[in-house]
């Protein structure tokens, strides 16, 4: 089984917006990630996942760019996951909208987030995001 999903990197200032996912044991840092519904397109979904899932509004215009597509298998099934990068204007204070999922949104200093962030995949994700805002 195949689905598509959408990652936001959102930047403001010298700041990402972060959850922090719970996991059986402990939590992790990670972007906001869900699936692009049918019918939607990548802009769409990464618009309505973010704020379903942070409650902080991107638009188009806040949008740098999207990134390479990349793959997650996991058992039977393969998510291909379309990242995009969002760049705001005002810092919106983040809402934590499923309880059951996330413990934690927030702003945290891109140079901690290098530090703390466990997935490598999702490091490489902001360096190439820094690079487009340079």
């Amino acid at each position: 089984m195949e689905i598509k999903l959408v990652q936001i990197i959102t930047i403001f200032e010298k700041e990402i917006l972060v959850i922090e996912e719970k996991t059986i044991n402990k939590t992790r840092i990670s972007f906001p990630i869900g699936e692009i519904k049918l019918g939607e397109n990548n802009l769409q979904s990464a618009i309505r996942v973010c704020y379903e899932t942070t409650g902080v509004i991107v638009t188009q215009k806040d949008l740098v760019r999207e990134l390479e597509e990349y793959s997650l298998s996991q058992t039977d099934i393969i998510a291909k996951v379309k990242p995009l990068v969002f760049c705001l204007h005002d810092k919106q204070k983040p809402e934590i909208m499923d309880k059951d999922k996330i413990a934690k949104i927030y702003y945290m200093k891109i140079s901690h987030f290098k530090e703390k962030c466990e997935i490598e995949n999702e490091k490489k994700l902001l360096e190439q995001s820094l690079n487009y805002l340079k």
